[in-house]
Formats: structure tokens, C-alpha cells, sequence
């Protein structure tokens, strides 16, 4: 059996760091007690070869079509990044679909930076912040709290990634208050849905709020 020292629990399984804070574990592994669907993880795999198999022959074949056709214009170079960045995208996906709040976040994390990157490669116009950051922040922490509820998740299971999405909304409202935003709109729900957010944890579970911070922060 695992143990982890910062938490003092003790972790069945193979894992190799505390599921509660992170911390990596010592002790022996032993056999998983909910061992991996193979046949499952064998279909998915294929099914995602043969989409990368697709991407590939798509992507060559705008190098083609713009070699041929459009010669002074490089548009399959958008084409390009826009399926890498599908593919990027996808991967956090994939890598997370096991603690589902936490892909959110990640998910969330991966598409503004691929969005910012995007802006930044098209000359900037601020879209990424004006629209994009603020979108996906509002609509992860509404994504959370729904998956939450279906999903009968206990507060310890998300607390932390809730806290993160609302460390995001604290930035749009940096954001907005230095002017980098333009358009505000998106930016003030995001700000007001992140605030109601920590409101909730803090006047409705609060003990549960602050024992979780204790176990994860150490504080």
C-alpha cells in the first residue's frame, strides 16, 4: 500500500502521486482495484489513429492544392496549425478523462492558449481576451457545476479545480480593469459568475471549503 506524507493516507492501487494533494507517494505498489478496460482503451486508440490518419492526408493535401493553385498564398499553413492545435486540444482531453473537473480545467487552460497563440500569429487583435478567455471561463465553471451535480461529485473532488477556474476570472477582471479587454460584456459575467462562485463556497460550505484548503494547501 501507497502512503502519502502530506496527507497521511494510505492509497490502494499503482498510483503514483496522492489523488487529494499531488504529493508523490511512497510504498509498494499493488494490483489496481479497478483494474483498466483494455478492450476499451484498444477501440478508443484505433478510433483515434484513424482520425490522426485523416488529419494527416487532409493536411497534405491543402500542401498540395495551395502548392498548385494558390502558390503565393500560404493558406495551407492555417490548415496546419488549426489541425495541430485540434490535436492538442484533443490530447488534454484524452489525458484527463479520468478526473472529469480537472480535464475541464485543463481543457480550458490548453484552448486560451492556443487561442492566444492564434491571435498573436494573426497580427493580434485581442479576440482571444476579449471573447475567448472570458467565454471559456464562465462556461467552465458553469460546466463544473453542472458535472458536479450529475455526477454527485463531493466538494473534495472539485473544490480545488473550482478555486483555479475562479483564479482565471480574478485575471479577466485584471484584465479589464487595465483595458487590455475592449469589449466588456463577456468579461463582466465571467468576473460576476466567478464571484458567486467563491461566494457559494464560502456561505454555503464553508467548513467543507476550509478543511478541503487545509488538506490540499497544507495552510
Amino acid at each position: 500500500m501507497r502512503i502519502c506524507d502530506a496527507c497521511h493516507v494510505h492509497v490502494r492501487g499503482s498510483m503514483d502521486r496522492c489523488p487529494l494533494c499531488g504529493t508523490k507517494l511512497r510504498g509498494e505498489k499493488e494490483e489496481n482495484v479497478f483494474p483498466r478496460l483494455q478492450m476499451y482503451d484498444h477501440m478508443y486508440r484505433k478510433i483515434m489513429r484513424i482520425f490522426l490518419f485523416l488529419s494527416v492526408i487532409a493536411v497534405i493535401v491543402c500542401l498540395a492544392a495551395n502548392r498548385v493553385f494558390v502558390p503565393d498564398l500560404f493558406w495551407s499553413m492555417f490548415v496546419l496549425a488549426g489541425v495541430v492545435s485540434f490535436w492538442i486540444s484533443l490530447y488534454a482531453a484524452w489525458k484527463k478523462k479520468r478526473n472529469i473537473p480537472k480535464g475541464i480545467l485543463w481543457e480550458m487552460t490548453v484552448i486560451s492558449i492556443l487561442a492566444a497563440a492564434w491571435d498573436m500569429g494573426t497580427g493580434w487583435h485581442g479576440w482571444s481576451v476579449d471573447f475567448i478567455l472570458p467565454i471559456l471561463c464562465t462556461v467552465s465553471i458553469g460546466m463544473m457545476v453542472v458535472m458536479a451535480r450529475f455526477l454527485h461529485l463531493q466538494l473534495r473532488e472539485y473544490v480545488i479545480y473550482m478555486l483555479m477556474e475562479i483564479v482565471y476570472g480574478l485575471v479577466v477582471w485584471i484584465l479589464l480593469l487595465t483595458h487590455v479587454i475592449q469589449f466588456i460584456l463577456p468579461a463582466l459575467v465571467c468576473v460576476v459568475c466567478c464571484g458567486a462562485a467563491l461566494a457559494a463556497l464560502v456561505i454555503f460550505r464553508w467548513e467543507l471549503f476550509h478543511e478541503e484548503m487545509q488538506k490540499r494547501l497544507h495552510f
